[in-house]
C-alpha cells in the first residue's frame, strides 16, 4: 500500500453496511486485522484498482485513470471528441 496516499483508507469502502455491521474502529485496527477483513469481505474493496510501477488509482475516477493512457491516445480521444489539444 505504499503507492496509495492514504493506505488502507483508500482501499476499503468504510461506508458499506458490512463494514458498519462489524463495529470496528478502523483507526484501532492493525494492518493484519484489515487484511483479514478484506479477505473475508472482498465486496468492501473499492474497485477498480489500477497499478503500474509508479502510481495506483483506486475506485473510479475518470480523470485519474486517464494518467494510465498514453499521451498519444489521450490526444486522439480529445481531438475526436471535438476538444482542443494544447501542447504539454
Amino acid at each position: 500500500m505504499t503507492l496509495a496516499k492514504n493506505g488502507f483508507d483508500d482501499l476499503i469502502n468504510f461506508m458499506t453496511k458490512k463494514f458498519w455491521a462489524l463495529e470496528i474502529d478502523e483507526n484501532e485496527c492493525s494492518i493484519e486485522c484489515l487484511i483479514e477483513i478484506l479477505i473475508k469481505n472482498p465486496s468492501m474493496i473499492k474497485l477498480p484498482i489500477i497499478i503500474d510501477e509508479k502510481k495506483i488509482v483506486i475506485a473510479f475516477n475518470e480523470r485519474e485513470i486517464r494518467c494510465f493512457l498514453s499521451k498519444e491516445y489521450r490526444r486522439t480521444q480529445l481531438l475526436d471528441s471535438g476538444g482542443y489539444y494544447l501542447e504539454e
